[in-house]
């Protein structure tokens, strides 16, 4: 439950394909968690977005409909990564050592993101889920 009173909900196995969910969820966090020196890898706007451009497009039953619009949202995804991605240039990285690293990074955090929306039961479940974990890693990193 957020502040205002929003109630949001999402269902998942607790385990699916020999890997567990909340780990999964748990690999998302941890790249959007501020980190001592360093800050976060990532920035949680891509779920904003995310939500903002999908919402839109959901069926009756909470879901794209269409196997194009999922191959689309995958590659929005990817696109939304990149941009809030916010590793920055390490000193005495070159330009291709931080490519490569960056690039890491998103495959990183697209992995289980695309576990979640693929093991999801619609679409609306999954963007529930990724507000949900946005919700928690805001409530835990300004509670300590």
């Amino acid at each position: 439950m957020k502040h205002s009173g929003e109630v949001i909900q999402t269902v998942y196995r607790w385990k699916c394909d020999d890997l567990w969910t909340l780990e999964q969820a748990a690999k998302i966090t941890n790249m959007m968690r501020s980190r001592c020196s360093t800050g976060p890898d990532f920035s949680a706007s891509f779920i904003k977005v995310l939500n903002q451009e999908f919402v839109k497009t959901l069926d009756e039953d909470g879901d794209l409909g269409v196997y194009t619009m999922s191959l689309a949202l995958l590659a929005e995804l990817k696109r939304l990564l990149q941009r809030s991605c916010l590793l920055k240039k390490m000193p005495g990285e070159t330009k291709k050592e931080f490519s490569e690293r960056r690039q890491q990074a998103i495959a990183e955090i697209f992995s289980p993101l695309k576990f979640l929306y693929d093991n999801s039961y619609n679409l609306q479940n999954f963007l529930s889920l990724i507000n949900i974990l946005d919700f928690m890693e805001r409530k835990v990193s300004h509670d300590h």
